[in-house]
C-alpha cells in the first residue's frame, strides 16, 4: 500500500469543524499564555486579524486614552470627570497619532474589540458632532455583543444616558445588578443626581465604601457634599 493510499479522508461536517474550533479556543486560552498573548492569538488565529491590524487598533486606543491623562487629575490630585475636563489640556499630537493608527487598523475590513474601543475613544477626543453620543452608543452596542465586561456595560449605560436621558438610563443601569462594583453605584449616583438627590447621595456613599482608591474617595465625597448643600437650599 503506497503513501497516498494510507491517507485518511477527513469528514469536514459542522460537528467536526465546531469541535476543531473549540479545541483551538482552549489552546489559545491556556493559562500558560499571558493574557496579552491570549488576546493576540485569539484575534490573529480565531478572528483572522493580522498582527499589523491588531497592533494598529491597539496603539490607536492607547494614543487616544493617553491624550487625556493630564486633564483627568486636577492640581489637588482629585479625579476630574469627563464632562468637567479642560479639553485644552488634551494632547492633540497623541490624538492625531491615534487617528493615523486607527485608519491603518481598518484597512483589512474586520472589526475587533480594539477597533471599537479605539473608535469610542476617537469620538470622545475628536468629535464635535451633535450626534456624537449616538455614535458612541452604537459602538458600545457592538462592543458589548462581541466582548462583554462590567466596565463595557457601565460605559454603555452612561452613553445611553447621554442619548435618552437619565431617567431611562437608570432602568438600563439597574438591570446590570453589579452591586459589588463601586462604578455601578457611582454611575447610579450620577444618574440620580438630577432626579432624586437622596438616592444619589446613598449610591455615592456606597461607591465610597467599595472603592479602594483614596483619590476616587475624595472626588466622590466632594460630589456628596455638593449634593447635600444643594438639598439644603
Amino acid at each position: 500500500m503506497n503513501e497516498s493510499e494510507q491517507e485518511q479522508d477527513f469528514d469536514f461536517d459542522d460537528q467536526t469543524i465546531s469541535d476543531s474550533q473549540l479545541a483551538m479556543i482552549f489552546a489559545v486560552c491556556n493559562p500558560v499564555n499571558s493574557v496579552e498573548a491570549q488576546i493576540s492569538l485569539a484575534l490573529q488565529i480565531l478572528c483572522g486579524f493580522s498582527v499589523e491590524e491588531i497592533t494598529n487598533a491597539f496603539l490607536a486606543l492607547m494614543c487616544f486614552q493617553s491624550s487625556r491623562l493630564d486633564a483627568r487629575v486636577n492640581r489637588s490630585s482629585e479625579t476630574v470627570l469627563f464632562d468637567e475636563q479642560d479639553k485644552s489640556l488634551w494632547d492633540r499630537s497623541l490624538i492625531e497619532r491615534g487617528n493615523y493608527y486607527l485608519v491603518r487598523a481598518t484597512d483589512g475590513g474586520g472589526i475587533s474589540g480594539y477597533h471599537l474601543e479605539a473608535g469610542i475613544a476617537y469620538c470622545h477626543t475628536a468629535s464635535t458632532d451633535e450626534n456624537k453620543w449616538q455614535h458612541i452608543l452604537q459602538l458600545y452596542n457592538q462592543l458589548i455583543l462581541i466582548e462583554y465586561s462590567p466596565v463595557t456595560a457601565l460605559n454603555r449605560a452612561f452613553a445611553f444616558a447621554k442619548v435618552y436621558g437619565h431617567e431611562k438610563a437608570v432602568a438600563e443601569a439597574e438591570k446590570l445588578q453589579l452591586t459589588d462594583n463601586n462604578y455601578y453605584h457611582e454611575l447610579l449616583g450620577y444618574l440620580y443626581s438630577g432626579i432624586d438627590i437622596e438616592k444619589a447621595v446613598n449610591y455615592y456613599e456606597q461607591a465610597v465604601r467599595l472603592t479602594k482608591s483614596e483619590m476616587e474617595k475624595q472626588t466622590l465625597q466632594k460630589e456628596i457634599n455638593r449634593l447635600r448643600g444643594k438639598n439644603c437650599l
